[in-house]
């Protein structure tokens, strides 16, 4: 029987085994740099310049590389989107917006 459950021996901090922090950890450093991030393929972690063990848990664990390389971007998206709405600007932005994707009212 195949399972996709941690071995209950795997050491964790926080919920995450290591092979998940090396892959949160370099994509969230990767995802950082917004100016001149691209994603990282699957097929071009062998190419990249680390160790062979990183790169096996890149693999391993490559759900959490690309989630965590696009958190940052997110993460300034939501704040944008609060500051708007928080500053009572939300009509405004949602004009503009249907103007850009050319929906009008």
């Amino acid at each position: 029987m195949i399972t996709m459950m941690e071995d209950p021996s795997t050491p964790t901090f926080l919920g995450l085994c290591p092979a998940e922090w090396h892959a949160v950890t370099f994509g969230l450093k990767s995802g950082l740099k917004v100016w001149k991030r691209q994603h990282t393929a699957y097929t071009d972690i062998d190419k990249l310049d680390i160790s062979p063990e990183l790169k096996t848990d890149l693999k391993a664990k490559y759900h959490y590389l690309t989630f965590c390389e696009d958190l940052p971007e997110d993460a300034i998206l939501l704040g944008m989107l609060g500051y708007v709405v928080v500053t009572g600007q939300a009509e405004g932005a949602a004009r503009i917006a249907m103007s850009v994707f050319g929906v009008t009212l």
